[in-house]
């Protein structure tokens, strides 16, 4: 419980840092993770009982790679603006004459 408002507080706070479209992402990324980490919540007790989970597992797996793929396109995002800042290309990605 404690790592997933880690989790979620990363996500927030790092929404912050590369602009509007991106702070859209991020709480998109955390709707996605909020709603399957409940739908796969409201199965917890089931495997005690014997009793089938069919989906658990893409429920899990769903909110675990929005997350990786969160920390992918801040990656990304990161890197440009660094590369950006630093001089190296544009803004539209091709290399800066001189």
């Amino acid at each position: 419980m404690v790592s997933g408002l880690f989790l979620l507080l990363a996500v927030g706070f790092g929404a912050m840092l590369l602009g509007r479209r991106f702070r859209w992402y991020s709480i998109g990324t955390i709707v996605t993770i909020a709603v399957f980490v409940v739908l796969a919540g409201q199965q917890g007790g089931r495997p005690e009982a014997n009793l089938p989970t069919p989906w658990i597992g893409l429920e899990e797996r769903i909110s675990a790679y929005a997350f990786a793929l969160w920390v992918a396109v801040l990656a990304i995002g990161l890197l440009r603006r660094a590369q950006v800042k630093r001089g190296q290309h544009n803004l539209d990605g091709r290399r800066a004459a001189g």
